[in-house]
């Protein structure tokens, strides 16, 4: 399955396609990102700002929202979130643990 994650109905029908295909989500895997040429604060685009953060901030909004309820109805799941820097050829990745309280 393939999205746009920077449009949020997009997101909305992709996570309502995994969910009709495969029963659930028990994990979401934030992943993806982008960056543009010419970033420096003096020359970045209106534009290619938007797009940045539509990708790379609002997208993983999206999903989050999208998955995060059918989590907390089957009692839990996971988000793990994907951060690298090519610069440095290392990733890292935080795991954040959903879990349904009922005395809430």
């Amino acid at each position: 399955l393939q999205c746009d994650q920077a449009d949020e109905a997009a997101v909305d029908a992709v996570v309502a396609a995994a969910i009709a295909e495969m029963g659930s989500i028990d994990i979401l895997v934030l992943n993806a990102g982008l960056n543009v040429p010419g970033r420096k604060l003096d020359s970045l685009a209106t534009k290619d700002w938007k797009t940045v953060i539509d990708v790379n901030l609002n997208g993983p909004w999206y999903f989050c929202s999208a998955v995060l309820p059918g989590m907390r109805r089957q009692g839990g799941g996971t988000v793990l979130v994907g951060l690298s820097n090519p610069r440095r050829r290392r990733a890292a990745v935080f795991s954040l643990p959903i879990r349904s309280h009922s005395d809430r």
